[in-house]
């Protein structure tokens, strides 16, 4: 049902530009509210724009210490531009859930 929710595009886990998705410990992801395609793919091995494997970062995180920050580069879908990024994670059982806000 958390799955379910997470995916829902106005779901309880959006609030404006924030929204929460998720991985599962392996990197893959299984919950995008705002970009589907992404949901099954394995996103471990896609590096940010400058190269950065964030996603390893955010498992590892995740698995060492249960949550933190991770710090990388994005395309911001309100400006279509590449931005700093900042997101908080939560190891929750096999999930890894994440919420991130652009940095100005």
């Amino acid at each position: 049902k958390a799955i379910e929710e997470l995916n829902k595009a106005n779901g309880q886990f959006v609030a404006g530009s924030l929204n929460v998705f998720a991985y599962d410990t392996n990197g893959i992801m299984v919950a995008h509210p705002k970009n589907p395609k992404l949901i099954g793919m394995n996103l471990l091995d896609v590096p940010d724009a400058d190269g950065k494997l964030f996603r390893k970062e955010i498992i590892e995180i995740a698995k060492k210490r249960g949550s933190g920050w991770v710090d990388y580069k994005y395309k911001n879908p309100s400006t279509a531009v590449i931005e700093s990024k900042t997101t908080y994670i939560q190891k929750a059982g096999a999930l890894v859930l994440c919420c991130g806000i652009y940095k100005k």
